[in-house]
């Protein structure tokens, strides 16, 4: 600038740096005066990056109040200001995490100063998993009160939220599966923790087929109480009702067949089928038996038969009846004769069929040897057919020739027995006999061909089952042969195709060729699902029309399955590893071990050889909102093979009683530890110790030791049934498992006695023993108090029997009737079974 001579005032300011104040600088005329002013920075810089402080990330997202200069908005972790010298306030914050607080960084004048600042999360993250537990699948649709956040509902298995951190509380639930319950998982700050819950499916759905058992035409209307739901009227062949897991008392009811009265058993998650068949009442059910000779077919005189468990039934002209009351009944029949090989065979009655026919062949009883066959193939006419071709199959040899001139073959040293012979010519259709042989004994016989041009009338081809597979013993997994046997009765040879049907087996066809008059055995390879359970299943065979049924037994591996945990007892908090140990008597590969502890679930696959396998899961928290955990043996379909439950004690409760085993047999003893106070008398009572009355529980006392320990022993009655049995000390108990006399019902049904009026309460049972029972029956009126209306002694067979007894209500109004089944020598009831009887019409 220019300007006069003398000191002149000068000020000098700049954006962000201090005003020089006046100086006055001086003016020489005709000269020019040059000077430096350094101004002094009036602000510092200050420069924060923001970062997540357990993983180090920058924060995506953030306000900040830098420096005094209020409130902001930053983004990709980093945030800057500038202000005066001097210590600045300074606060931070994010979604999801801590605010920092007030601090107080120094601006320093004309200098930018960096700092790195972590933010702590606020929340931590939780994704669940949420599957079913019998097939392992997501769930499609389910809600969830998840860490205390609400309600919400989650799709395709998956369900995830944050909340702060500390045990929450959480429950899912979802349509048809039982609701956890409330537990309370962990969110952690900053971390993100994944779980899987399994749900359990809270009912099963059962379809039932009912039809006529003898036409096998749906009934079109008809009562039933279906699986404990009440008693409901329907029309249609099919009905379905779903309900809890277990076997649930049914009931179908309709006019003018006899009701049919079960249990079917219910399983979570799970549609089961079942075809019921009504029998119908009227006419009773007529068996009508023929015994003819297997070569001839001619009957056999002077027969007799004997009817499993009956009196004999003679049949002098190889022809008997034999009639039943009962709706549906096997019957196995043995057949003898002079000069006859014993023969027997199974067959049924059922109510309103009197057209049943059995017919038993008979061998006839051979010298014994070698001998030889004359055999002559004529035309319709009794003319030869010469060069015929021939054989004769025997004992699973075939010798083959051609006739001579004469129409005639000579077969040599042919073993004693019945054999069959069959011959074939241009010309002409094939035909086959059955022919006797006896040892050293030349047999004659004579076989006619029909020629091809012939238009004489023969008998059609017709083909008759003569029996299908029953009383044989399947294991799962198994592959095994079974037989339809098959009788071609016309005088024509043809095709026909036979069936067998197996539940979970499915359908299989077999082509049949049979000549005229020849009986064949057709092979069916069956192989049992390897999760089939211990049954009788029904099979039945088919050829076009006509069918004929028979029954199989599945004998499943028997299993055992042991667990034992770490430590006897545990404290809250505490982690807990449990051991399964599984053996079988023959079962191998792949199987599942699950078990589950208030809303813990673990699974483990594990590999069965040799019959045995292992699996162990740790790191479950002992919490005593339960205090059993569930374990079990299952399939890779996720049908249970064996359920148990251990009892998890409680190191905290004031008395602890510790069986020194998990399980024992009737006739052992139990071995209790007692863990207290030292000093104290322990009195500890159990329906196991003897009291002084019958059925009195009896007292043990045990002084503890300084430690608090005291031991105290119980013999089991020998005769004692299988069951849960509880030690009592103060307030405190234990369950001892015991293995002992078991029972179990195969079949049960009602029956009222024509001519008496007496109703009879039938039921056939499985016992692990000869047991002898006191029973009861408790009377169960629609709109009355039960009552006892029969009681008695009963003494079940070692293995399968048939028992009845009978009972008479108060009245005749409808009713259930209840079975309770106890042994004599005490403990827990062997069986209940449950009738519903319809009362006596007017």
């Amino acid at each position: 600038a220019e300007a006069g001579p003398g000191n002149k005032n000068t000020v000098i300011k700049a954006p962000g740096y201090y005003e020089t104040g006046s100086f006055y600088p001086t003016a020489f005329p005709g000269r020019t005066v040059t000077r430096t002013v350094y101004l002094h920075p009036s602000a510092g810089r200050v420069v924060v990056s923001v970062r997540d402080a357990v993983t180090g990330e920058p924060l995506k997202e953030l306000h900040a109040y830098l420096l005094d200069n209020g409130w902001a908005r930053y983004e990709d972790g980093r945030a800057e200001a500038e202000a005066g010298p001097g210590n600045k306030n300074t606060v931070i914050k994010a979604p999801g995490y801590y605010e920092t607080g007030s601090f107080y960084p120094t601006a320093f004048p004309g200098r930018t100063v960096a700092r790195t600042v972590f933010l702590m999360p606020s929340s931590g993250r939780f994704e669940f998993s949420v599957r079913d537990a019998i097939t392992g699948e997501p769930l499609k649709a389910f809600q969830a009160y998840l860490l205390d956040n609400g309600w919400a509902g989650y799709r395709d298995g998956k369900a995830v939220t944050e909340a702060e951190p500390g045990n929450k509380n959480t429950v899912i639930r979802a349509q048809g599966y039982n609701e956890t319950g409330s537990f309370f998982p962990s969110a952690f700050p900053g971390h993100t923790v994944t779980g899987t819950v399994f749900l359990q499916p809270s009912e099963g759905r059962v379809s039932f087929k009912i039809a006529d058992a003898i036409t096998e035409n749906p009934i079109p209307s008809f009562w039933a109480y279906l699986i404990d739901n009440g008693w409901a009227w329907y029309e249609g062949m099919t009905v379905s009702s779903a309900s809890g897991a277990g076997n649930k008392n049914t009931v179908i009811r309709a006019d003018g067949f006899y009701e049919e009265n079960f249990y079917p058993g219910v399983f979570p998650g799970r549609t089961a089928e079942y075809s019921v068949f009504l029998n119908p009442k009227e006419p009773e059910g007529r068996l009508n038996v023929k015994c003819v000779d297997l070569v001839t077919g001619e009957r056999v005189a002077n027969a007799v038969l004997y009817p499993s468990g009956e009196g004999e039934l003679p049949a002098p002209d190889g022809t008997a009846s034999h009639t039943s009351h009962a709706h549906f009944k096997h019957q196995w029949l043995r057949a003898s004769a002079p000069g006859y090989k014993d023969a027997e065979g199974p067959a049924y009655f059922a109510s309103g069929r009197r057209d049943i026919s059995f017919v038993i062949p008979m061998e006839r009883v051979m010298p014994k040897g070698r001998g030889e066959l004359l055999a002559t193939v004529t035309d319709a006419d009794g003319n030869p057919v010469p060069g015929a071709s021939a054989a004769l199959s025997c004992q699973g040899d075939v010798a083959k020739g051609r006739t001579n001139k004469s129409g005639q073959i000579f077969f040599r040293n042919v073993p004693s027995g019945v054999h069959t012979l069959s011959a074939s010519a241009r010309g002409y259709s094939g035909g086959s006999a059955r022919v006797a042989i006896g040892g050293r004994e030349t047999a004659r016989t004579g076989l006619s061909l029909e020629p091809l041009s012939s238009g004489g009338r023969r008998a059609p081809f017709d083909v008759e089952i003569v029996s299908a597979p029953s009383g044989e013993t399947i294991r799962p997994g198994e592959k095994k042969t079974l037989y339809v046997l098959l009788n071609n009765r016309g005088g024509e040879g043809g095709r026909a195709y036979c069936s067998l049907e197996l539940p979970d087996a499915g359908k299989m066809v077999k082509e049949v060729i049979l000549e005229a008059g020849e009986r064949a055995e057709v092979p069916f390879e069956v192989t049992m699902p390897e999760d089939s359970v211990n049954s009788q299943i029904p099979v039945v065979a088919r050829v076009g029309e006509k069918s004929k049924k028979g029954l199989l037994t599945v004998r499943a591996p028997a299993f055992t399955v042991a667990a034992r945990t770490d430590k006897e007892a545990y404290l809250e908090g505490e982690n807990i590893e449990v051991e399964v140990e599984v053996t079988s008597d023959g079962a191998s590969g792949e199987y599942q071990v699950r078990v589950g502890f208030n809303e813990e679930s673990r699974v483990e696959n594990i590999k069965l050889e040799g019959g045995k396998g292992r699996a162990v899961f740790s790191g479950i928290p002992a919490a005593f909102r339960g205090n059993r955990l569930l374990y079990g043996l299952y399939h890779t379909t996720g049908r249970s093979v064996l359920l148990n439950a251990l009892p998890v004690r409680d190191r905290s409760a004031a008395v602890l009683m510790i069986p020194d085993r998990q399980q024992y047999n009737a006739g052992e003893t139990v071995k209790l530890k007692i863990i207290g106070k030292g000093g104290d008398v322990f009195s500890v009572s159990s329906p196991l110790i003897p009291g002084k009355s019958a059925g009195e529980e009896g007292v043990i006392e045990a002084l503890a030791n300084t430690e608090g320990i005291a031991f105290i022993e119980a013999a089991l009655p020998a005769g004692l049934a299988t069951g849960v049995y509880p030690f009592r000390c103060g307030g405190y108990s234990a369950e001892v498992d015991v293995r002992g006399l078991e029972a179990r019902i195969l079949d049960r049904r009602l029956e009222e006695d024509v001519g008496s009026g007496e109703l009879r309460l039938h039921w056939s049972m499985e016992s692990s023993a000869e047991i002898p029972c006191k029973w009861t029956v408790e009377a169960i009126p629609q709109d009355d108090e039960p009552y006892e209306a029969a009681s008695g002694d009963i003494k079940l067979k070692n293995g399968a029997g048939e028992y009845w007894i009978p009972v008479e209500p108060y009245d005749d109004e409808p009713c259930d009737l209840l079975l309770k089944l106890e042994p004599a020598s005490g403990g827990e009831p062997l069986a209940a079974v449950r009738y519903s009887w319809a009362g006596l019409e007017e």
